[in-house]
């Protein structure tokens, strides 16, 4: 969301440059963004790695943590054209410190942000996603006879969309695929 953010005070900075003549940037840091991308991937792998310890919990879960991980590779090459474009974008303290020295973005420019902003939010929502499908599948193998009930399985209004579940086998087909194709 924080990249969403950015976008719209580059659009309104550029917007009242035009206006004024003086281009202030947007205050936000660079070096802030990374650090904030960077604490949330290594929670990341964190829990990857969490929940390799308890691949015994249920029998898909490790083809489930393959899958997650290849989200998670797929986030950093998503976030790359992000982190390689923001010291030229925005104030920095290890980058361009002068408002004057500054890409001001055209319209080109604009364009190619939000596709690769929207890249990056679409990698994340998937992570977040691939996150929930592993926590109701691990919930139901654990919980689910001992309560007589089991978590309802996501069901995106998209069916492109691939969901982490044992419950539907042409879907764990998929998921298959998608760890072979990206192994």
């Amino acid at each position: 969301m924080t990249f969403h953010i950015v976008y719209g005070a580059l659009e309104n900075a550029v917007i009242k440059k035009n206006e004024t003549g003086t281009y202030v940037p947007p205050p936000f840091d660079p070096g802030a963004l990374d650090n904030d991308f960077k604490k949330i991937s290594m929670g990341l792998w964190k829990i990857a790695s969490t929940i390799q310890t308890f691949e015994i919990v249920a029998s898909n879960l490790p083809l489930f943590r393959e899958a997650l991980i290849i989200k998670l590779r797929h986030l950093g090459d998503a976030y790359l054209p992000l982190v390689q474009v923001l010291p030229y974008l925005l104030i920095s303290e290890k980058g361009i410190t002068d408002p004057e020295k500054l890409l001001i973005p055209n319209e080109q420019d604009f364009l190619t942000l939000q596709a690769n902003i929207n890249e990056f939010h679409e990698v994340a929502y998937d992570v977040a996603s691939f996150l929930h499908d592993i926590q109701v599948e691990i919930q139901n193998s654990l919980l689910g006879a001992l309560f007589h009930r089991k978590v309802p399985v996501r069901t995106p209004n998209d069916k492109s969309y691939i969901v982490l579940t044992s419950e539907d086998h042409e879907m764990l087909e998929r998921v298959r695929k998608f760890v072979k194709q990206n192994s």
